[in-house]
């Protein structure tokens, strides 16, 4: 059986016990972040250095806690050692930026460099993932 580098990540984490609600994948396996994109993903976009960005991100876990058993892939990558690969590839030109994929197609997409991202939007997204 062929597997692709995302379910590999996901595989070696659930072996060494390391599986969560969100899988943080490195700027670098873009493989990876590519591969998510094909089915029904909610990736956040972040940068380390990013003030708004650590406050999303418990959002975040929050959203992936209430809807990752509804099959769900939900995944953080911090773009800061490849901002010209996300720029160029997911038009990424704020953080944090979300994107909502249903069936591979992007259902959805915000960002906000102000802090006025919202659980509850978040949560309307992902139930349009889930309809």
């Amino acid at each position: 059986m062929k597997r692709n580098l995302f379910s590999t990540l996901m595989l070696t984490a659930l072996m060494t016990g390391q599986a969560q609600a969100i899988t943080t994948i490195n700027a670098h396996d873009t493989q990876a972040v590519l591969e998510a994109t094909e089915g029904n993903a909610i990736i956040l976009f972040s940068k380390s250095s990013c003030r708004y960005c650590s406050y999303i991100k418990p959002l975040f876990n929050q959203l992936a806690n209430a809807f990752e058993h509804l099959g769900i892939t939900f995944i953080m990558v911090d773009i800061t050692s490849n901002q010209s690969f996300y720029r160029s590839r997911f038009s990424i030109n704020t953080v944090p930026t979300v994107i909502y994929y249903k069936d591979g197609n992007v259902v959805s997409r915000h960002g906000s460099n102000n802090g006025k991202m919202k659980l509850a939007t978040m949560k309307g997204f992902a139930q349009r993932i889930c309809a």
